[in-house]
């Protein structure tokens, strides 16, 4: 096991971070490399369909009230399919915005802004619409946002 481990962390151009639960752990010790179950792979865990796949910054400061703030990042999966309660990313006028799909309301399609300056969608079928893909996951940094930049 030890071995294949080591041919894992060859394989990439970084590390693999080690993984601990939250939950009591009888023999932890964070110190002791022994105590590392697992390790963990944020690439592989993010992402599903690399070829797929783009980050996005997010600059807009309209969107705490979704739990998005300025400089979280977003990772986007292109997609064609949409299901309610996704957050999907839509290309206007040389832009990307948020929207939540709400639902097939009848024969229209309703995507509502997580932006208040803009208004939300109702469109009769996504061809309608620049879709650029689905949030699938957001990395969002606690400490030292303010020094980073």
């Amino acid at each position: 096991m030890h071995s294949s481990l080591n041919n894992m962390e060859q394989a990439y151009s970084y590390q693999p971070m080690p993984l601990y639960d939250d939950h009591h752990q009888p023999t932890f010790h964070f110190d002791k490399q022994s105590a590392v179950k697992y390790k963990m792979d944020l690439n592989l865990y993010c992402i599903k369909k690399p070829k797929q796949t783009f980050f996005m910054r997010v600059n807009n400061p309209n969107l705490t009230s979704w739990g998005i703030e300025q400089g979280d990042m977003l990772v986007v999966e292109e997609t064609v399919e949409v299901a309610p309660g996704d957050l999907v990313v839509v290309e206007q006028l040389g832009e990307l915005q948020l929207y939540e799909f709400f639902s097939a309301k009848g024969s229209y399609l309703v995507f509502f802004s997580l932006d208040s300056k803009h208004k939300n969608l109702q469109v009769n079928s996504l061809e309608q619409l620049a879709l650029r893909g689905v949030v699938t996951n957001t990395i969002h940094q606690l400490r030292g946002r303010k020094n980073a930049a």
